[in-house]
């Protein structure tokens, strides 16, 4: 059985005498639990987990349960870690992962800041990137930090799950829409081009039409870049499944396949205010795309800082973790992509 799956057995199991499990955190001390680097992309980005464990309890969520309390992979083997995946294996960007990543550095008395400026220290690292962000986490100095540290990739994904309030609460979000708005009016300040994307649950219990539509009203406000949509689902052993009032899974089909319509509509309106701009370019893939390598005859993409996937034809093959400049000339509705084009003899 998968370890991941074990709590969720378990309480199961509690459920089935007539019992019901109360949250009780691993200890804090639990050993980190690495795991494999198999997330590298195309020899150009490499995965590091710094971080383990979540002490949040939002009331979906078996995570706490199944990962323990919040721990950090020590600074120096994080930079040690780093290191070798810039020197050893030549990767130029490093994408900084954990169940709550923000939380990175809370036992030794540091933060997600300080590691980002040691990592921006190594040489031959062109760009980190993070993964999820909780908002309740995020203060002005990481701020700050993203907005004066020019290998951070000005591309924010914070978790929001629902745009109204009383579902929040009933997520145990600990947060409100006027919290996470403040957030990201902070960034945009100190960071004009950044891109957010976030991840929207539905179908959670008690949903309305109602609650939908403040969320739907909200992800526009914000102006998301691209929403990760996902419809809700049971966990045993966690507080939603007490909840009252299921929402029935074709509505929560439907909910979603229209977000997914929003999160297209939010991706064609950001991309729109970069058509006609140049953009630095890490390139992650370069092909042929005729029988020899005379000119035209190589398609490469990659992806902004602020995660514009572009493609644009090259007279000559590019390497791979190149960063270069690409104007951006035309959005490929069709295909959800931006093409671009680069100086002549590149």
């Amino acid at each position: 059985m998968e370890k991941q799956l074990l709590a969720e057995r378990i309480a199961g199991l509690l459920r089935e005498r007539g019992l019901q499990p109360e949250p009780q955190p691993l200890p804090y001390a639990q050993p980190f639990q690495d795991e494999p680097d198999d997330g590298v992309h195309e020899r150009v980005r490499a995965f590091l987990k710094v971080q383990e464990g979540c002490d949040k309890f939002c009331t979906f969520c078996i995570i706490p349960f199944t990962r323990g309390q919040p721990r950090s992979k020590p600074l120096e083997q994080v930079i040690d870690e780093a290191e070798e995946l810039v020197y050893d294996f030549g990767f130029p960007e490093i994408v900084l992962t954990g169940v709550c990543l923000t939380l990175w550095g809370r036992e030794f008395g540091l933060t997600l800041a300080d590691l980002l400026e040691r990592l921006s220290e190594i040489e031959g690292l062109k760009r980190i990137r993070l993964s999820s962000l909780d908002p309740r986490d995020i203060d002005e100095r990481l701020i700050r930090t993203c907005s004066e540290l020019p290998k951070v990739c000005h591309h924010f994904h914070i978790s929001l799950q629902s745009g109204d309030d009383e579902i929040l609460r009933a997520m145990g979000r600990g947060h409100d829409r006027e919290h996470f708005r403040r957030i990201v009016e902070a960034f945009r300040t100190a960071i004009p081009d950044a891109a957010f994307t976030t991840d929207i649950m539905v179908g959670f219990p008690g949903e309305t039409d109602s609650h939908f539509e403040n969320t739907l009203q909200f992800v526009r406000e914000i102006g998301f870049m691209k929403l990760h949509v996902f419809r809700y689902s049971p966990r045993p052993g966690t507080k939603a499944t007490e909840l009252p009032n299921p929402v029935p899974h074709e509505v929560a089909e439907e909910r979603a396949d229209k977000l997914i319509g929003v999160s297209k509509e939010l991706w064609r309106q950001f991309v729109q205010q970069f058509l006609g701009t140049e953009q630095l370019v890490l390139v992650e893939r370069c092909s042929q795309i005729g029988e020899n390598g005379s000119e035209g005859k190589f398609i490469a993409s990659g992806l902004t800082g602020n995660y514009i996937r572009v493609y644009w034809q090259s007279q000559k093959p590019i390497p791979l973790g190149t960063i270069l400049p690409v104007k951006l000339v035309e959005l490929d509705a069709s295909e959800d992509r931006v093409l671009g084009e680069i100086a002549c003899g590149q």
